[in-house]
């Protein structure tokens, strides 16, 4: 049984896993505690597409959305994004890429984030 949070916050990202979101939700108190309010990190997303054209849509999206996306290869995709941290808003940028990649029917092959 899942926490009602984790219900939630899957009506706002359709394309995340149950098992995914509640797993990233554990992640938050360790996230604001290694980057305090108002830390300036870069969060790196790593995305594999079936196709080039796919990827390339999720390139745009990512670009129109103030991320520096990188061709890794023929199919994978960096989307690169520096932000003031906030309480959440790594998990929300972690939760918005990866149901973009999803809604794309990529695979998020997860994030690196420095300070």
């Amino acid at each position: 049984e899942y926490a009602p949070e984790v219900k939630e916050i899957s009506e706002l990202y359709p394309y995340l896993s149950l098992d995914y979101i509640e797993e990233q939700l554990k992640r938050n108190d360790a996230f604001n505690t290694e980057y305090p309010e108002d830390t300036l990190v870069t969060i790196s997303h790593k995305a594999l597409f079936d196709s080039e054209d796919l990827k390339g849509q999720f390139r745009t999206i990512a670009e129109q959305n103030g991320y520096e996306a990188k061709d890794l290869g023929e199919k994978e995709c960096l989307a690169v994004h520096k932000m003031f941290t906030q309480n959440g808003a790594i998990l929300s940028d972690i939760f918005n890429v990866a149901n973009q990649v999803g809604c794309l029917k990529g695979s998020y092959e997860g994030y690196n984030i420095e300070a």
